[in-house]
């Protein structure tokens, strides 16, 4: 619990929020001009190489185990493995951003859920012509 906790809380919890903040920070520096374009490529590889780094590591130790994979479907794989950090990365990390946000921001109660039969979605679904 004192190693998986604040390593919960640190990367997976803040994660996505210093992510986020830095495509806002990003896109405003290229706004206002002040984007330094060296610094961004340098710094850029090494996300990306990182990002690569620990796919490839998670996958292979998951390939250790059991061999999931052969010939074909292992290359195809590892394409995955380098995709992953352009586009889809980025896209999980602003929904897991908004849902976040989300969450702290609506009721958490259980939601009363109002119970229909069978019987009405019967009827429901003889008016309308459908059948089950």
């Amino acid at each position: 619990g004192m190693i998986a906790f604040p390593y919960y809380y640190i990367f997976e919890l803040l994660g996505p929020f210093w992510e986020f903040m830095g495509y806002a920070v990003l896109v405003l520096s290229l706004v206002l001009g002040i984007l330094n374009r060296h610094i961004f490529v340098f710094m850029f590889s090494i996300v990306v190489l990182m990002g690569i780094l620990i796919s490839s590591i998670a996958f292979f130790l998951a390939e250790k185990g059991v061999i999931y994979f052969k010939g074909r479907e292992f290359r195809q794989s590892l394409l995955t493995v380098l995709e992953e950090n352009f586009g889809y990365r980025q896209f999980i990390s602003m929904h897991r951003t908004f849902s976040f946000v989300a969450y702290l921001f609506r009721n958490k109660g259980w939601q009363k859920l109002d119970r229909r039969g069978f019987s009405e979605f019967a009827e429901v679904e003889t008016e309308s012509g459908g059948g089950l």
